[in-house]
């Protein structure tokens, strides 16, 4: 039996001997040479790890000098294209699947591979999982471990959200549109939405959305809209200062300000709080003295 095969042999064993994978895996070349598996297709070490469930394993051979994570051996995709698919019989074993899958993709774009590749059908990758959650077919684990992959890679192809911060410093805002998809109020002072959209004074307008950066941290993204792009305004709620503008709060533009899970805005005499969350936005808004969601008191900005 060659490497190759005694390899992926090892692989559908739920506890295979990672230390003899490493050793075959080096005769073979690298993680991500491509070999043939035992039914003749191409595919590479890393694919099969991938495939096979060893997760902790895959995790340490992205990191193996020399490896092609953009590696696409037979067309179908890259390692990364397949992650966005849950191959799990319950509910339960696929929210542990999509926790090991969605945390394999950040440690594989933070790796250097290319965060939005391109399929077998000329799709790059974040249209394609547009298409998906659009259609929102399957099981609340596969849809929101869609809906997860949207946002992280989004704010990686397209995120501009230490401008859009280092902005804040500098300029002011003229309003700011709370988006109605997702939107949910809990009560009064607090709701929750997909995403919000602030507007400048100078025109350019930036939509904030939430990603999972690391297991339950979430951290803001900003993307800039296209001029040419119109919104239907209907479908946002809209928050307007009544005198003056909208600014970050000043505490926030101390040195080595940066991207935070939260943002406190100055409006008035209110303050809007607007904190990352799974992977929606939570806006609070509330007077000056108040501290937490608690005690808020503001209710005149919707």
């Amino acid at each position: 039996m060659d490497a190759a095969k005694e390899l992926f042999a090892l692989f559908e064993n739920e506890n295979c001997d990672y230390a003899k994978c490493r050793e075959l895996i080096r005769g073979i070349g690298g993680c991500t040479v491509i070999v043939e598996d035992k039914n003749g297709l191409k595919t590479t070490p890393l694919h099969e790890a991938v495939s096979g469930g060893h997760y902790d394993l895959a995790h340490e051979l992205i990191q193996e000098e020399g490896a092609d994570l953009d590696v696409d051996p037979d067309g179908s995709g890259t390692v990364l294209w397949d992650l966005q698919y849950l191959y799990s019989e319950t509910e339960e074993e696929q929210w542990a699947e999509s926790e090991q899958k969605l945390r394999l993709m950040r440690a594989l774009i933070r790796a250097g591979a290319n965060p939005n590749p391109v399929g077998d059908s000329g799709e790059n990758f974040l249209r394609w999982i547009r298409f998906k959650v659009g259609e929102w077919e399957g099981t609340h684990p596969e849809n929101y471990h869609t809906w997860q992959i949207e946002h992280m890679i989004e704010a990686h192809t397209y995120g501009e959200t230490e401008r859009f911060l280092q902005k804040l410093k500098g300029k002011t805002m003229s309003r700011i549109l709370l988006s109605h998809v997702g939107y949910w109020l809990m009560d009064d002072n607090l709701c929750e939405c997909d995403h919000s959209i602030v507007v400048f004074e100078d025109g350019e307008r930036m939509m904030l959305s939430a990603y999972l950066v690391e297991e339950d941290e979430w951290d803001f993204y900003a993307v800039p809209l296209r001029d040419d792009l119109t919104l239907d305004e209907a479908q946002y709620h809209e928050i307007l200062p009544r005198h003056g503008s909208i600014q970050l709060i000043a505490a926030y533009c101390d040195e080595g300000f940066r991207a935070s899970h939260w943002l406190d805005f100055s409006i008035d005499d209110a303050i809007l709080h607007i904190h990352a969350d799974e992977p929606n936005i939570t806006v609070a808004i509330g007077c000056r003295d108040d501290e937490d969601y608690e005690t808020l008191t503001r209710k005149t900005l919707f």
